[in-house]
């Protein structure tokens, strides 16, 4: 079992052939290299760095590390963030002899507990040690050097603008439109190819046509909006860089605003990295966009008032949903050895295992904090919601999902 195409939302799109590890591949020009992959029946896509544990991808939006594989020679790329196109070769790293079955995932079977490889055996002679460390180094990692130098890449143009917004989620697109109404030259800066944030993966029908419509409003108000774009790095509160495909940009901005929203998050239970577990909001836009859900039988899990709509928007969306979350309902534990075979959960005070074969989360996601922090806002750890940004500076605000 695992991810499953919906035939009929595939459209006119063209199809291509990828090859993993040199089996080929249908895929459709444009989507995920990841979502090609679990479409095409790759369970594991990656390992673990130190413990080998099977991976797939979660977020789609390259915050986790399960979808790392080799692209055409380059090590450690997130395959969600790259389009498939004809010819593509992928390889799954970190594994031997394969990453179906890696004879070393026994170092997680071994180490129940987990384990310190800078102290592992520090009780050895320096030499024996030195050996030992440097063999937990060659086992862990995230695979082997590129084929061949990569050049340095350059800066291929200047920005200069007096407001910047980071994210074009309905913040930033909001944001925008108030800012180019008022006659200041705007600029917004999103990593995907569409804009909407948030809203491509909401379960409300309309929400999709609603992060059309907020970006309709901005252009018809001025404000540029340059998509697959993402800003890495920021100084002095008004310089930034962004990396394109292309190289790199030096951005300038009088006023920067940071509507990065949140990162995807899963539950806290035993088996939530098993491949077949997803975020929801990826869940979701996954299956309209591309046509393709994360399995055949899918338990939604997470808390009630989000699980719900996921579930109803899934379904309707042609999954098969087996567990809709209710209240008072908590997740045990996944099963499952290459990828989620079922979910245990309690209610009442007694358990139960729902067979499926993907599960999808529906929680809150944490702030994406780190660009406004380097910028200059204060940053304060609240339990309940993770790092959320409290107070922004003179040049620099905070807004949406990311502050308080």
């Amino acid at each position: 079992m695992g991810a499953v195409r919906i035939e009929a939302s595939q459209g006119d799109r063209r199809p291509v052939r990828i090859t993993c590890d040199g089996d080929a591949i249908d895929a459709y020009e444009g989507e995920p290299v990841a979502l090609s992959l679990i479409a095409g029946g790759v369970d594991v896509v990656a390992r673990s760095t130190k413990f080998h544990r099977p991976r797939g991808p979660f977020c789609f939006v390259g915050r986790c590390e399960g979808c790392l594989v080799r692209l055409d020679g380059v090590p450690n790329v997130a395959s969600c963030r790259v389009a498939a196109k004809d010819g593509m070769k992928v390889e799954r790293q970190n594994a031997f002899p394969s990453a179906d079955a890696d004879l070393l995932r026994t170092v997680d079977w071994f180490f129940r507990t987990g384990m310190d490889h800078h102290e592992f055996m520090a009780w050895l002679p320096e030499p024996l040690h030195t050996a030992m460390r440097a063999t937990a180094r060659r086992v862990s990692g995230l695979g082997l050097l590129p084929e061949a130098v990569g050049s340095p890449r350059p800066t291929t143009e200047r920005v200069v603008a007096e407001v910047v917004i980071v994210g074009a989620g309905p913040a930033g697109l909001a944001a925008a439109a108030e800012t180019a109404t008022a006659g200041r030259s705007t600029v917004v800066f999103d990593e995907n190819d569409v804009p909407g944030g948030h809203l491509l993966g909401d379960p409300d029908p309309d929400a999709p046509a609603r992060a059309a419509r907020l970006a309709d409003t901005a252009r018809a108000a001025g404000a540029g909006i340059r998509l697959g774009v993402r800003v890495i790095a920021f100084y002095d509160g008004e310089r930034m860089i962004a990396a394109t495909d292309s190289g790199l940009v030096d951005v300038v901005a009088r006023s920067v605003v940071i509507a990065t929203g949140t990162h995807p998050q899963t539950m806290l239970y035993p088996g939530n990295d098993l491949p077949g577990t997803v975020a929801a909001g990826a869940a979701v836009a996954n299956a309209r966009r591309w046509g393709v859900l994360p399995g055949k039988k899918i338990a939604v899990v997470g808390e009630p008032d989000l699980a719900a709509p996921v579930a109803r928007c899934l379904t309707d969306l042609k999954a098969n949903v087996v567990l809709g979350f209710g209240e008072g309902t908590k997740v045990v534990r996944a099963r499952g050895r290459k990828r989620v075979a079922g979910v245990v959960i309690s209610k009442d005070g007694r358990e139960e295992t729902v067979a499926c074969d993907a599960i999808v989360v529906a929680s809150r996601g944490a702030p994406a904090f780190e660009l406004a922090q380097q910028g200059g806002c204060a940053v304060e750890f609240r339990p309940e919601a993770g790092f959320v940004v409290t107070t922004s500076t003179a040049r620099v605000r905070a807004i949406g999902e990311v502050a308080a």
